[in-house]
């Protein structure tokens, strides 16, 4: 009898876990696609001063998220990556804190080099496009 019931115990916990692989497999392995929304959203906290301040502050872990995907980067990356971003923010309007921000489609699209995934944001009513590239800085696609 017990070996009845461990055997049905082992068949349903199988089960459950066939059914829930691709929730499972999301979790432990996410997709680019997955890893590049949650860098964007990320970045849009950070700029909006709305991320976790056990991660640093808002305009640091935006900037680290924005140039590495890191939470993050040290102090000589910082001090190379610091203009980069003002340029950055500058180029559409962005050198401000934001009020609100939607993320409308991230979709990982094909590349030679590195994963690759393009962001279409709203950001206080602006559309606009993100590249997010694995390990580079965001860009603006035009």
């Amino acid at each position: 009898m017990k070996k009845l019931i461990f055997a049905i115990i082992v068949v349903a916990a199988a089960g459950v876990a066939y059914l829930k692989w691709p929730e499972i497999r999301e979790k432990v392995s996410p997709s680019y696609q997955a890893i590049a929304r949650t860098r964007v959203e990320n970045v849009l906290r950070g700029m909006q001063g709305s991320s976790d301040s056990k991660l640093g502050t808002p305009d640091q872990f935006a900037l680290s998220q924005w140039a590495q995907g890191k939470i993050m980067v040290d102090r000589d990356n910082m001090e190379f990556y610091s203009n980069q971003w003002d340029q950055f923010r500058i180029k559409h309007g962005l050198y401000r804190k934001i009020n609100k921000y939607e993320i409308l489609e991230v979709r990982e699209v094909e590349s030679a080099d590195r994963k690759t995934a393009i962001a279409q944001i709203r950001i206080d009513g602006q559309r606009c496009k993100w590249r997010v590239v694995k390990d580079v800085p965001i860009a603006w696609v035009e």
